[in-house]
């Protein structure tokens, strides 16, 4: 039935598991969002799921970039926090997360916003930069915080909207960043 295989094509594709077949994934030819397929880089070749390695946190001392992550947790709401390289979308160190947010894959797709914004900015000609951004949803708010000593990394933060304190996750988020030892 061609009706039933059109259906099944443009469907979304959901995930409800840590591991990932990225060869089935790439098998199907329409996948809704093109971006995501592209930004599952921080998995192997053979689809197996990479370990998050705070070891490869690409200049940032690792001892306190860890450090820095698990105070996030004290924030009223705190979900979850990652460490990313924007370039190529893979997860360099988190804290967090749990069954209420793969980490992993809100890393890779949270690349292309921060890629999207950089490349507006650019046509628009703003000679400025990003100090956040905020994706509010209707149960959580999603902050990405550009590592400014350390080009190409952010910070994503996940908290439970009900809960939390928007200032005071933004303000979190900077000292974050200005303790961080690069």
């Amino acid at each position: 039935d061609t009706t039933g295989m059109s259906r099944a094509k443009t469907q979304p594709i959901h995930i409800e598991t840590e591991r990932i077949d990225v060869r089935a994934l790439r098998a199907q030819s329409s996948v809704e969002e093109p971006s995501v397929l592209s930004a599952l880089l921080a998995l192997d070749a053979d689809g197996s799921t990479k370990t998050t390695n705070t070891n490869n946190l690409k200049g940032i001392e690792m001892a306190n970039a860890k450090e820095s992550l698990e105070k996030l947790a004290g924030l009223t709401g705190f979900i979850g926090a990652c460490i990313v390289d924007a370039n190529s979308g893979m997860m360099m160190g988190s804290y967090g997360g749990g069954e209420a947010i793969n980490l992993e894959l809100a890393a890779a797709g949270n690349t292309e916003v921060v890629r999207a914004k950089r490349a507006a900015m650019q046509m628009l000609k703003l000679q400025d930069v990003i100090e956040d951004i905020l994706v509010t949803l209707g149960k959580q708010y999603h902050l990405i915080r550009p590592i400014v000593a350390k080009e190409g990394l952010f910070v994503y933060l996940v908290v439970d909207r009900s809960r939390a304190n928007l200032a005071m996750a933004r303000h979190a988020l900077g000292e974050m960043e200005k303790g961080l030892t690069v």
